[in-house]
Parts: structure tokens; sequence; C-alpha cells
């Protein structure tokens, strides 16, 4: 997850004219975010510890003994949200 760097939204915000006092207010209201991408796009330094938290198309995870209901189409995407880093997805942080 990235952080917000205060100095870059000021800077950013002065130049398209927003007011320091504003972009200021937007940096207080940010909340964290996650990003999946591909397991390739994750740097090679990470890549040892990722965990896949999500996967595009078929069928859900579903526990034993349940199965998907006929003539439901497939997923388009599914994020395991265990597989999140703890702690990091708090949007009171």
């Amino acid at each position: 997850m990235t952080s917000i760097d205060e100095r870059i939204v000021l800077e950013t915000a002065a130049e398209y004219g927003v007011p320091g006092p504003v972009a200021r207010e937007l940096t207080a209201r940010v909340r964290p975010c996650l990003c999946l991408v591909q397991h390739q796009e994750v740097p090679v330094s990470q890549r040892e510890s990722a965990r896949p938290a999500a996967w595009t198309g078929g069928l859900p995870a579903l526990p034993d003994g349940v199965d998907w209901p006929e003539g439901r189409e497939p997923l388009v995407l599914s994020v395991d949200c265990a597989a999140l880093p703890r702690g990091r997805t708090d949007p009171r942080q």
C-alpha cells in the first residue's frame, strides 16, 4: 500500500490552482486502499511473501458441501479479504 505524500498533493494542487487549505483537507480525509495486481507485476523483492488475494473468472471459493447454484454465471472477480494485509485496510487509520 502506498501512502499519500502531502507535499506532492500540495504541489499538484498549486499547479492546478487548487487552494492549499482545500488540498490539506483532501489529505486529511484520504483513506487507505490496496491495488490488486497480477503476480508478475509484484516487485521481485516482495514476490516470495506475496499471497494471492484475488482471482478473476470461474466459480467462487465456497465452503465444502456448498455448490454454486445451477444456471448462475461465473464470477468476474473474487477477493479474499482475509488474505489482505492486517492493519493496512482499516478506514479509521
